[in-house]
């Protein structure tokens, strides 16, 4: 993968981990079930290729950020991943069709997915990150156009394997715009004096150094409630060093199978 630099694939890496583990950290109080993940993979390919890749129905989740990040993020889950966490929450196991009910139930797991995902990103960038509530459409992504990333552009995607105890056994993949995804990384990768603005507008460096691999097992940690916003309130590079990983450290488990798009965006 000569796109990205073995500590810029490491640093996404974690930047997945804790995104979207602190979304699936959400789901996994709201389901009361156990969770694993294994250690992330990289890939990097087109839009197109990666939408071909998942013919099946799938519940679009659209957040925009309004603050702190600019941009969008496209969350995909399977229907039948959908479905089985609808009946959990209901407490009716077996739902075969995705109905007003259930789709009321995914949207207020979404509202807590989406709230959790934003306080890390927070957290982990240092800038209070606001985001509007989730928006929920049933589709088949292989047929889906995105207006914010070009069909031809790169992407990294990172994936996972999630097991959910008596539910769910998948896969989870996340899927970063190249230069969107060197950018974060590049930030990530200073000595903490680079502001996000000044990450984002400028070319991010290749950084080639070698280090062991990333901690499957990152430290618990409680995230405080994020915001939502609509109209009102609702909820060259170096080696990271002690203090950088600090702010990647923090602990998620993710439990379904889902994919992540997120648009192409800068930092404010």
């Amino acid at each position: 993968m000569e796109h990205l630099s073995h500590m810029e694939k490491e640093t996404i890496a974690e930047v997945g981990n804790i995104s979207l583990g602190a979304a699936a950290s959400a789901l996994s109080l709201i389901l009361n079930r156990r969770v694993n993940i294994t250690a992330p993979n990289l890939e990097i390919h087109t839009v197109s290729q990666i939408k071909q890749s998942f013919p099946l129905p799938c519940l679009l989740v659209e957040v925009s950020y309004l603050s702190g990040l600019q941009g969008n993020n496209v969350l995909l889950i399977k229907q039948e991943d959908a479905l089985v966490i609808a009946g959990l929450m209901m407490g009716m196991p077996g739902v075969s069709s995705l109905g007003e009910m259930e789709i009321s139930a995914i949207q207020e797991a979404m509202n807590q997915m989406m709230g959790y995902m934003a306080t890390s990103m927070s957290e982990m960038f240092g800038q209070v990150v606001e985001i509007t509530p989730p928006k929920l459409t049933s589709c088949i992504i292989a047929e889906q156009e995105f207006t914010n990333i070009e069909e031809s552009s790169l992407a990294v995607q990172v994936s996972f394997s999630i097991k959910v105890e008596g539910a769910i056994d998948s896969k989870l993949i996340q899927i970063i715009p190249l230069d969107f995804a060197k950018n974060m990384a590049a930030f990530l990768l200073s000595d903490g004096e680079a502001t996000l603005e000044a990450a984002f507008s400028e070319e991010a460096q290749e950084v080639a150094v070698e280090t062991g691999p990333v901690n499957n097992r990152i430290q618990d940690t409680e995230l405080p409630a994020a915001t939502f916003h609509d109209g009102k309130q609702s909820p060259s590079g170096e080696l990271l060093n002690e203090g950088n990983w600090n702010k990647l450290d923090i602990a998620r488990e993710i439990p379904l199978e889902v994919t992540v798009i997120l648009g192409k965006s800068r930092m404010l």
